[in-house]
């Protein structure tokens, strides 16, 4: 089993340095040290060299087209979640 609290996380060799240090600083386990946990709360995010192509004006105003929109049929439809995670049996997770 993977233990997120004991274990270091591992990163995906496909991910771009923004992407790694973006998801590392998301990730601390010192929440006092997370990205975002300073008085400058989410601007510290959004100035993430990772987010630096989005325009968060345009986003907030929905004038940014969906990169992706899949077909579903209900707020139920779960067609688009891969198998292995429909599939699972919750887990309670620690404290």
């Amino acid at each position: 089993m993977y233990d997120i609290v004991n274990v270091p996380v591992q990163m995906q060799r496909h991910f771009s340095a923004e992407a790694k240090a973006l998801l590392t600083s998301l990730l601390n386990r010192d929440q006092s040290k997370r990205l975002g946990s300073s008085s400058n709360d989410a601007s510290d995010i959004m100035s993430h060299p990772f987010f630096r192509d989005i325009n968060w004006q345009d986003l907030r105003a929905r004038a940014v087209p969906a990169p992706y929109k899949p077909t579903v049929m209900s707020a139920h439809d779960t067609r688009n979640i891969d198998k292995m995670f429909t599939n699972e049996k919750p887990v309670e997770t620690p404290e």
